[in-house]
């Protein structure tokens, strides 16, 4: 048997072990239909199409990228992404032209590139654009995708004869002991090399060595980058689902070949498929935190539909496979929200609906460059609209400045000094409650700021209460530590209209059937309210070009409430509230007293009273109890207390045994605790 074919009967066995999860889905049909119509003009697209190069014949192709000033084409060059949608297409036509631009392109990389077995990642980045994890990809990790994914499915074509397939083995071996030599010590880039190790391994003749290295690493690397939580160590949705995908595979491979030493424990899988189930919105899309695709207005929903019921279809048949359906942890029917407590992410909903609300709370414990400066950030779903948003990845091309603004506090919905963004250091979640009534958080950045050659050492408290089918508190009080400073609370929306009304202190958008109301009702200094909408000067108002990232930025408003002078403490409590085409009248109130601080919320018939000593300054961990507040009194840390024509519907209590209000008794305990009461 050659050695095509060798490959191609290992690479198919190796498909049998996981079936179902060889990651080919329907959105891969359009994806080729895409490709053919531009390699059919000599023609590589960078970044989905946003830009195409053309080229005379493949063999032309400078790997180096000279064409687009972004590091991101350079490596999309030097991975070989065409080469999956022509084995696909080729095994349905036979057609030679595609086997040709294959043999063409590897031939350029071949003729490209040489090695001295001295090669860092470092010197070869700045000379050839190249590094390990497109080296990883590059050759190979699956059927059909990198060279010899790919290139079993050409061997009858006439361009793949012994000679070549000589040259490209001798070029695998040395691009393995480069990968080896310099493999990365953590995060996606050390699993990507692994899966490469492991399939090369598997599949080619002569390179069984690197088996039991890839295994053993494979191993080390589920049990050291996947949380408790089930969360991976880079907490951001596209890379988590990439490792996710790789472990399943594994998985199936060591339920089908326990002889090969795979130890992926299914349940922790179980949770990893868990956190990308809560990372989608009500219609399917991806919220999007950190170096993610944003939600996507514009969309397909067909597309959308068909890749969402996919991954629910793969989740059951997973949790059927390895006996993890009747778990609690893995019955969410009724469980719309979820905290993960290792990445720092909230995701609230009221239902699965689509029609659901959803707030997402960002205090994401920081994983790497991939994670964005953006503690204490607030987004939000409503109706069918992501309208208050994560701007997504705008670029990764440093000389770019969407590289870096998408990637700061600035471009996020939390609260930031002037000129500065939030360090590595993460928040300190220090309360979390969650019924069908209300979710609250209250979250503590501590971690500094710095930029442009300065620092600021400060603290930002937020205090969020979404008091569901209405709105939420979102409470800010920030203190520096040495120095004054100027502020911005941001609230960053879709491309769209967004009406500014200063002199109400809100503002709303203007969709037809789903909006946002965004209104400070307290400020302790003079306030600034502006929109922007595609500034450089400051830069705000911008969400990354057409939800797909690496493309730059596309304009769309962002409300800034801004402090007209340098602070050394600045609070501010906006109201958050979703609504169709009518813009709500809802009457807010933030009442001083000793120990607490009551926002009173009057809307229709629903009144809602929140007091808390939270909110008072008081130093982290030192919370006093409420004691009287006005009609309230509460031995405890928080109340919220829910009225519909002034009859009391709900009531919580934080750390309390006795909650009253106008003189009745709500709850009168005999022991401290965390206490709910329902009409």
């Amino acid at each position: 048997m050659d050695i095509l074919s060798s490959v191609k009967e290992k690479m198919l066995e190796y498909e049998r072990y996981y079936g179902d999860f060889s990651e080919y889905t329907q959105e891969k049909v359009q994806n080729t239909k895409r490709w053919m119509e531009l390699l059919a003009q000599n023609k590589i697209p960078f970044s989905g199409g946003a830009t195409e190069v053309q080229y005379k014949s493949f063999k032309d192709i400078d790997f180096r990228g000279p064409e687009i000033n972004n590091q991101e084409w350079r490596a999309q060059l030097n991975r070989f992404f065409w080469l999956e949608p022509i084995a696909w297409e080729y095994e349905r036509t036979k057609d030679k032209r595609l086997a040709e631009i294959a043999r063409e392109s590897i031939e350029a990389w071949l003729d490209f590139r040489t090695f001295t077995g001295t090669e860092t990642n470092a010197s070869v980045w700045m000379t050839t654009g190249d590094n390990t994890l497109s080296t990883s990809i590059r050759l190979g990790q699956f059927n059909r995708r990198g060279w010899w994914g790919a290139v079993p499915y050409l061997n009858d074509s006439g361009y793949f004869d012994d000679a070549f397939i000589n040259r490209m083995l001798d070029s695998t071996a040395q691009q393995m002991e480069f990968m080896k030599r310099n493999i990365t010590p953590i995060g996606n880039w050390r699993i990507s090399q692994l899966d490469t190790m492991f399939f090369i391994g598997f599949c080619l003749p002569g390179f069984k060595d690197y088996l039991d290295f890839a295994v053993h690493n494979i191993n080390e690397t589920f049990f050291t980058q996947v949380h408790d939580d089930g969360s991976h160590e880079e907490h951001t949705a596209g890379y988590h689902d990439w490792m996710k995908n790789v472990f399943t595979r594994y998985c199936y491979v060591q339920k089908a070949r326990p002889d090969l030493g795979f130890d992926i424990d299914p349940y922790m899988l179980g949770k990893m498929w868990n956190y990308s189930l809560y990372m989608y919105a009500p219609d399917g899309k991806r919220t999007g935190l950190n170096d993610s695709g944003r939600w996507y207005e514009l969309a397909d929903e067909e597309s959308v539909k068909r890749s969402y019921d996919e991954f629910i279809q793969q989740r059951s048949k997973f949790l059927k496979d390895f006996d993890l359906s009747d778990m609690d942890e893995f019955k969410t029917e009724d469980k719309p929200s979820k905290y993960f407590d290792k990445a720092g992410q909230f995701f609230m909903k009221e239902s699965w609906d689509r029609s659901s609300t959803m707030f997402v709370f960002d205090a994401t414990v920081w994983g790497g460059g991939h994670c964005h400066r953006a503690r204490n950030a607030v987004n939000m779903y409503y109706n069918g609209k992501m309208l208050l948003i994560d701007p997504g990845t705008l670029n990764y091309e440093r000389s770019d400045p969407f590289c870096h603004y998408g990637r700061s506090t600035q471009s996020h919905n939390t609260v930031s000094p002037e000129g500065m963004t939030q360090t590595i250091n993460d928040a300190t979640i220090e309360k979390y409650y969650e019924d069908d009534a209300i979710s609250y958080i209250h979250s503590d950045y501590t971690g500094g700021y710095e930029g442009d050659g300065k620092s600021l050492a400060g603290s930002h408290k937020r205090t969020f209460l979404w008091i569901k089918g209405l709105g939420a508190v979102v409470h800010d009080s920030f203190t520096c530590f040495g120095k004054e400073s100027r502020f911005s609370s941001r609230w960053q929306s879709i491309p769209g209209e967004m009406k500014n009304l200063p002199e109400e202190q809100e503002a709303h958008t203007c969709f037809d059937d789903a909006n946002v109301l965004i209104k400070a009702y307290f400020a302790n200094t003079k306030v600034n309210q502006k929109v922007y909408t595609g500034s450089k000067e400051p830069f705000a108002g911008w969400v990354s070009y057409k939800g797909v990232g690496l493309r730059g930025g596309e304009p769309a408003p962002m409300l800034c409430f801004e402090t007209e002078y340098p602070v050394s403490r600045f609070e501010l409590g906006q109201w958050i509230m979703p609504y169709d085409n009518e813009k709500p009248d809802v009457d807010i109130v933030l009442k001083n007293y000793e120990t607490s601080k009551a926002v009173e919320i009057v809307y229709k018939d629903k009144k809602v009273v929140f007091v808390t000593s939270r909110i008072k300054g008081w130093e982290r961990g030192r919370l006093p109890q409420i004691a009287q507040a006005g009609d309230l009194f509460c031995d405890g840390k928080s109340a919220v207390l829910i009225f519909d024509k002034d009859l009391l519907q709900y009531a919580y209590a934080e750390q309390c045994e006795n909650l009253t209000y106008k003189g009745e008794t709500i709850f009168k305990k005999d022991k401290w605790g965390e206490y709910v009461y329902r009409k």
